[in-house]
C-alpha cells in the first residue's frame, strides 16, 4: 500500500504542508517533493512518473512521491513521531523494522 502525502499526514496526526517541510528539513525530500538521492530506491518513497500535454510547451514529464509503508514507519522514526501501525495488521508485529 502506497500513501499520499495528505493521507500521510492524516495517518501521522499532522498536516500536508507541515509534513512536507518537516521531510524537507531531515534531508529526505528535495525542494521538488522528490526524494534525495541518499533515500532513493530504499523502499521508502515511490515516484510515480506521469505527463501531461501543455498546449504550449507540448508533453511535460512530472514525478509525483507517494510513501509507502515501510516509508511511513521510516518517516514517523526519522520525525520522532508515534509508528503507524497499518490496517489489517494490528496483532502481528512483522510491519515493525
Amino acid at each position: 500500500m502506497e500513501y499520499t502525502f495528505d493521507q500521510a499526514a492524516a495517518l501521522l496526526n499532522m498536516g500536508r504542508n507541515t509534513l512536507i517541510r518537516r521531510l524537507r528539513e531531515e534531508g529526505m525530500l528535495g525542494t521538488d517533493n522528490l526524494p534525495t538521492s541518499r533515500w532513493r530506491g530504499r523502499g521508502v518513497f515511490r515516484v510515480i512518473t506521469k505527463m501531461y500535454r501543455h498546449p504550449v510547451a507540448g508533453y511535460i514529464h512530472y514525478g509525483r512521491t507517494v510513501i509507502t509503508v515501510k516509508g511511513l514507519n521510516a518517516v514517523s522514526r526519522k520525525l520522532r513521531l508515534a509508528q503507524h501501525q497499518p490496517e489489517g495488521s494490528r496483532n502481528r508485529a512483522s510491519w515493525v523494522n
